[in-house]
């Protein structure tokens, strides 16, 4: 889908004016000068990369609002990635909470890299994709492990030292 409108050309500045209020109030608190550039960017993605506590998750929340307030993109058009669950859950719950309440968010989708993949995969096989049973078996995972490690410590001495010398520096009492 192509965007509504666009911020190219547009000054950032006047665009952070233009949506000053908006940023003041879709969080409890209001977003940073950082938070409202990462906002109005005009990139075609925009990816957040900080510690833990920093504001991530309200960036993305006012970067969702900026875009649908200024026509660029509908709710459907916009897919927020985490690499948590419980992340990609409060991007969710926070901009159900805060968002919906000026505007639609109807199929606005927040999830994690994992889950897209397992969407997309069951959506193009139409089916759910089967996993080997060792994901779900921690015991039957340990087994197969001990058996590919003694199967290629059997056949390559090479593989054997190295086997060795790691364990004689991670685990220097069981050598």
């Amino acid at each position: 889908m192509q965007p509504l409108n666009t911020t190219r050309n547009e000054d950032p500045d006047e665009c952070l004016a233009r949506y000053a209020d908006l940023f003041d109030s879709i969080e409890s608190t209001p977003l940073t000068q950082e938070q409202r550039r990462a906002c109005v960017s005009d990139a075609p993605a925009t990816l957040v990369l900080a510690g833990a506590g920093t504001g991530k998750t309200s960036t993305l929340t006012g970067r969702v609002a900026f875009l649908i307030a200024h026509g660029l993109a509908q709710p459907a058009d916009i897919l927020c990635l985490a690499f948590a669950r419980e992340a990609a859950l409060e991007i969710d719950d926070r901009l159900q909470r805060r968002l919906a309440a000026r505007w639609p968010i109807q199929g606005f989708t927040a999830s994690t890299f994992h889950s897209l993949g397992l969407r997309i995969v069951r959506e193009v096989e139409g089916s759910q994709p089967v996993l080997t049973e060792l994901c779900s078996h921690p015991q039957a995972l340990t087994d197969f492990i001990r058996v590919q490690i003694l199967r290629l410590a059997m056949h390559s001495a090479d593989y054997a030292g190295l086997l060795f010398e790691y364990f004689a520096i991670v685990e220097p009492d069981l050598v």
